[in-house]
């Protein structure tokens, strides 16, 4: 089973994240985030072929019910 990881101060603070980042923040695969993000799903950003994510909508986003 995999441990979800503990936010330190410095990640904390952080206002993007990276697919990596919010499968781990989520418990989630990084491949279901790619999928969500095909299926428009979850909002993001793209900048040229880097998929990044808002903390603030994220965590709006997760209040309102995710999908």
């Amino acid at each position: 089973m995999r441990e979800k990881k503990v936010l330190n101060e410095e990640e904390d603070k952080k206002k993007i994240y990276s697919v990596n980042e919010i499968a781990e923040y989520l418990g989630v695969s990084m491949d279901c985030i790619y999928a969500m993000v095909r299926e428009q799903q979850i909002p993001y950003v793209r900048i040229r072929r880097r998929i990044l994510f808002h903390r603030e909508l994220i965590e709006e986003w997760v209040k309102k019910g995710g999908v």
